[in-house]
């Protein structure tokens, strides 16, 4: 019974048995692979992912612009839905701005520990995580534009959304723009 009892501990404490990598070197490496093929994959992953959200918004955008063409005249209620998601898609977007690169800090934190030498380093996590940035801020800037589609959508259907200064020429509104105290 002990020796049973130490047998089931010694597999319990070893974990995942990986045949002909037992030096520690060569399973580190092993395991390197594992989670660099991993991370492509949830890359890969995600990239696919804001295909279809793409699609989705444009969809969604559509539709909005759709109903708003087949009531001659939209009802408060269309006006007020439609506030209320430019509010939600607005404060998102805030949301997404205050942890902006949170992703590509946490890779590279684990790409490049501060007490790392530089061979010991993971390029392949730096590369990665440029990638996922450049991926967060296409997530970020399809939201916008969706926010942006919306507004629109709302100055041509709201008429109190209408107003304020119109601009001839860029250089006008440069000037305008200079004016403005920043919030």
């Amino acid at each position: 019974m002990a020796a049973g009892a130490v047998i089931a501990m010694d597999a319990i404490g070893r974990g995942l048995a990986v045949p002909g990598i037992h030096e520690p070197r060569r399973y580190d490496a092993y395991r390197q692979t594992l989670v660099r093929e991993e991370a492509e994959r949830l890359y890969a992953g995600a990239e696919q992912e804001l295909a279809r959200w793409r699609e989705s918004l444009q969809l969604a955008t559509e539709r909005f612009r759709e109903a708003f063409r087949r009531a001659e005249h939209p009802a408060p209620e269309m006006r007020a839905f439609l506030d209320t998601v430019i509010a939600a898609v607005s404060a998102k977007i805030d949301a997404e701005a205050a942890g902006a690169g949170s992703v590509e800090k946490e890779w590279r934190k684990e790409a490049i520990p501060e007490e790392a030498s530089a061979a010991a380093r993971k390029p392949w996590i730096a590369d990665l995580a440029g990638r996922m940035n450049g991926l967060e801020h296409a997530w970020r800037d399809e939201r916008v534009r969706f926010y942006y589609a919306l507004l629109a959508l709302r100055a041509d259907h709201d008429p109190e959304a209408r107003g304020g200064p119109a601009f001839e020429t860029p250089e006008d509104l440069e000037a305008f723009l200079e004016t403005i105290e920043p919030i």
